[in-house]
């Protein structure tokens, strides 16, 4: 489901060719979810599912979702630039500049990886790849979500604009 989100959302994007309400940050930090994510399953087969499709179709899904993210990062930082609102995606904004913002989500994620991680491959790498991976997806849309509470506080007068069509 994950994958034909991110196959949606670039539709929407190259289609509209808009990037507008799009977070960088949270698009970022799906590619080092599934970077982290891919680096463990590429190498072992603890966290695959046991039928068929751990075989062959959840490696697929991964990369593919990872080509969709950097897809979309590139579109972002791109061709789209003119498009996208860096002034409300300032996730992480304290005393750091606002583009190093994630590591404010990466760096608990990574010491609660180190720290607390399985042990099903029995090789620390590989298990807390695959952990920081978990952390990261459970928390990679929070700059989206602090950008739509940003855009909805703002000048839209507590409404976020979303555009599906190539009117926006």
């Amino acid at each position: 489901m994950r994958c034909f989100g991110f196959g949606i959302l670039n539709y929407r994007m190259w289609t509209a060719k808009s990037g507008k309400g799009l977070s960088i940050k949270s698009l970022e930090l799906y590619t080092l979810t599934f970077i982290a994510r891919l680096l463990s399953i590429l190498r072992h087969q603890g966290y695959l599912p046991f039928d068929k499709s751990g075989d062959w179709f959840y490696h697929f899904v991964e990369i593919f979702s990872l080509v969709l993210v950097l897809l979309a990062l590139y579109g972002m930082f791109g061709p789209l630039l003119p498009t996208y609102d860096e002034k409300n995606d300032k996730f992480g904004n304290l005393s750091i500049p606002s583009e190093f913002g994630i590591i404010y989500i990466v760096a608990p994620c990574v010491i609660l990886a180190v720290l607390f991680h399985p042990a099903l491959n029995r090789e620390a790498f590989s298990d807390t790849c695959w952990t920081l991976s978990m952390y990261l997806e459970a928390v990679a849309m929070l700059p989206q979500v602090y950008m739509f509470q940003r855009q909805a506080s703002g000048e839209g007068g507590g409404v976020v604009e979303v555009c599906f069509h190539a009117t926006c």
